[in-house]
């Protein structure tokens, strides 16, 4: 079974400069080590993904405006990580798996490159 994603998890896309690591709130209640575990809905930036630094795809309108340099970061996540396991549910919601993806609107891909916990399965 993938690995469970909690609060610190590195990621990266695909068309950013640096990695950004995970922001999980802790209203959710639900830890893992300590630390508050991730669900597919924590996608929202700035709150859950900040920034990945600079962007590079030219279909960023900051990138195109800027003669196709490297344009600050600022990701556009309208839809959920996918996919999802809906067996394994927090308060209603799937938790997030370090083999999950989010796309950015201007064709980022972002992907779970280091998790912060260890346990490979609910327990």
């Amino acid at each position: 079974m993938p690995l469970i994603v909690t609060h610190g998890t590195v990621c990266e896309c695909s068309c950013g400069t640096a990695p950004c690591s995970l922001i999980v709130t802790p209203e959710k209640k639900i830890s893992i080590e300590n630390l508050p575990v991730a669900t597919i809905m924590d996608h929202k930036s700035p709150k859950n993904l900040p920034t990945f630094v600079m962007c590079t795809i030219a279909a960023n309108p900051a990138v195109a405006a800027n003669m196709n340099a490297p344009a600050p970061c600022v990701p556009v996540l309208p839809s959920p990580w996918t996919p999802g396991d809906p067996q394994v549910t927090l308060h209603g919601e799937i938790i997030l798996q370090e083999t999950s993806t989010l796309t950015c609107v201007y064709g980022g891909v972002i992907t779970i490159t280091k998790t912060s916990q260890s346990i490979s399965e609910c327990q």
